[in-house]
C-alpha cells in the first residue's frame, strides 16, 4: 500500500473519527485530499460569520453552503443578525435546510421584535422545528411561547446570561401543543424581571411536569421567591437539580427536598472559598436529616474550584464533620453517595484566569483536606473524589 487512497473507502470514516482537531487540520494543510475526509468531524459545531450567512472561515476557503450539511450544532452571533441581503438569507436557510443540525445556539440579539422578517421566517420554519436543544444567549424580548410553539422536538432549553422574555400572553398559542421539554437551565436570571417570570411560569404551568433535569445559576434579586414560586410545577417529575453559586440562606427557605419525591440526582457548583463551603455542607445535612427515608435521592455532587498554592482550611468547622448529623443524614439514605469534584485554577500576574494546568501537589493537598473535613462520609465509604485536571473556564458548549 502505497497512499491512504488505496484503502478501502469505507474505513476512512473510522480513521477520521479518532484523529483531533489540531491533526486533522495539519492533514489538510498536507494534502488536499484530507479535505472531504475531514469536513464532517471538523464542521460538526459550524459559527456563522460576517458576510455570507452560510460562510465558514477554513484556510480562506468560504464553501458554507457545502459544509454547513455536515453540521449538527450550530451558533447565530450578532454577524448574522445584521444581514440584510435576503439572497444570502435564503441560501443560508436552504443550506441548512438539508443539514442535520439538531442544535442551536442563537446570540447577542438587542430585540427579538428587530430581527428582519426573511430571518424569522427562516428561524420559525426552517430551524426550530428540527431542534432538540435551544440555547438563547443574550437575548431580550423573545415571546417565549410563540418561540416554543415552533420546536414541537424540543427537549433541552437554556436561557441564559441576561436574557428576557417578552410581556405577552400566549395569544393563541395552544399552551397543550407546547414541546414537552425535559431539560431547563436558566442563567443569570432576574427575578425581579416580572413580564419574563410571568411567562416561564405560564410555560411551566402547562408542561412543567414533564421536566426532569433543572438547572439554576447565579440568580439575581428575590431567587428565594421565584424558585417557591417556580418548584411546585417542577415537584412531580424533577429527578436532577442543580444549582451554580447558590446563597444557601436564601436557599433553605424555598427548597425542602422532601417534597421532590423523584429527585435522584442534586447537583452544587460552589464558590473557592471555605466559609461557602461550609455553608453548602451545613446547608446539604440539614435537608438530609429532614428528609424522608422514602426519598429516592441516591447521589449528591459537589463541585468546588480552588485556586492554585492558595490555603483553605476545610476542617475548621463543626458543620462539615458533625459526626451526629452526617450519621443520621448517611442512616436514613443507605445508597446515597456524595462525589466531590476538585478543580484548580492558576491566578496569572494579571489575574486573569486561563485555562488550568495546576500541579499535581495542590489537587493532593485541597483532596486531603477535603476527605479531613468529610471524614464521616469516607468512614463509611460514601464519598468519591476525582479531579478534573483538563476543565476550561467560561467554556460554553
Amino acid at each position: 500500500m502505497t497512499s491512504l487512497q488505496d484503502l478501502p473507502p469505507e474505513l476512512y470514516p473510522a480513521i477520521v473519527q479518532h484523529l483531533t482537531s489540531k491533526d486533522l487540520k495539519s492533514c489538510v494543510l498536507v494534502n488536499s485530499f484530507f479535505q472531504g475526509l475531514t469536513q464532517c468531524v471538523l464542521f460538526l459545531h459550524v459559527r456563522v460569520v460576517r458576510g455570507v450567512p452560510a460562510r465558514i472561515e477554513f484556510f480562506g476557503s468560504p464553501r458554507g453552503s457545502q459544509l454547513i450539511k455536515h453540521a449538527k450544532c450550530l451558533s447565530l452571533g450578532y454577524e448574522f443578525w445584521e444581514i440584510q441581503d435576503d439572497k444570502h438569507v435564503s441560501s443560508f436557510f436552504h443550506a441548512l435546510d438539508q443539514s442535520k443540525v439538531d442544535t442551536a445556539r442563537l446570540t447577542d440579539i438587542t430585540r427579538w421584535e428587530d430581527i428582519p422578517g426573511p430571518v424569522l421566517r427562516g428561524l420559525y420554519v426552517v430551524l426550530m422545528p428540527r431542534l432538540h436543544s435551544l440555547t438563547f444567549n443574550n437575548v431580550c424580548n423573545i415571546p417565549l411561547t410563540a418561540a416554543l410553539s415552533h420546536c414541537p422536538m424540543l427537549r433541552r432549553l437554556e436561557l441564559q446570561t441576561f436574557t428576557t422574555v417578552a410581556a405577552t400572553a400566549a395569544d393563541g398559542v395552544d399552551l397543550k401543543a407546547l414541546p414537552n421539554v425535559r431539560h431547563l437551565d436558566l442563567t443569570y436570571w432576574d427575578a425581579d424581571d416580572l413580564a419574563g417570570t410571568t411567562s416561564l411560569h405560564t410555560y411551566l404551568e402547562a408542561k412543567g411536569t414533564f421536566i426532569e433535569s433543572l438547572s439554576l445559576e447565579a440568580f439575581q434579586n428575590n431567587s428565594a421567591d421565584f424558585s417557591m414560586n417556580l418548584f411546585p410545577s417542577l415537584k412531580p417529575s424533577l429527578r436532577q437539580l442543580t444549582f451554580e453559586y447558590p446563597d444557601f440562606e436564601e436557599l433553605k427557605h424555598s427548597l425542602h427536598l422532601n417534597e421532590f419525591r423523584k429527585l435522584e440526582r442534586l447537583r452544587f457548583i460552589t464558590y473557592t472559598d471555605a466559609s461557602y463551603w461550609f455553608d453548602c455542607f451545613h446547608f446539604l445535612h440539614e435537608e438530609l436529616e429532614q428528609h424522608s427515608a422514602t426519598s429516592s435521592l441516591q447521589y449528591v455532587q459537589v463541585q468546588v474550584t480552588l485556586d492554585s498554592g492558595k490555603h483553605v482550611d476545610f476542617a475548621n468547622s463543626e458543620n462539615t464533620s458533625s459526626e451526629s448529623v452526617a450519621s443520621v443524614s448517611l442512616a436514613n439514605f443507605p445508597h446515597l453517595h456524595l462525589h466531590v469534584i476538585i478543580r484548580v485554577r492558576e491566578i496569572m500576574e494579571d489575574e486573569e484566569r486561563t485555562r488550568v494546568k495546576a500541579p499535581i501537589e495542590d489537587y493532593d493537598r485541597f483532596q486531603q483536606a477535603i476527605e479531613a473535613s468529610l471524614w464521616w462520609w469516607v468512614q463509611a465509604s460514601r464519598l468519591i473524589v476525582t479531579r478534573d485536571y483538563d476543565w476550561k473556564e467560561d467554556s460554553t458548549w
